[in-house]
């Protein structure tokens, strides 16, 4: 029993390479994303400050000023 041939399932498509557009980013896209990062971090930035002033204030509480 002979089976036919089966073409290529991949096609040409798959291996374009990515033209300008595909790089180019709105400004709103990337103010939004800048957006969010500094979101995410500022409860971080904000923990580490309070920390930083609880332990300034234990340390010259300790040592004396």
């Amino acid at each position: 029993m002979k089976h036919k041939p089966i073409q290529s399932q991949t096609s040409q498509r798959l291996h374009q390479h990515p033209s300008t557009t595909d790089y180019q980013i709105s400004t709103l896209d990337f103010i939004k994303a800048n957006l969010k990062d500094v979101l995410k971090l500022f409860p971080i930035i904000l923990v580490v400050f309070l920390l930083w002033l609880v332990l300034t204030f234990v340390i010259y509480g300790i040592f004396g000023g």
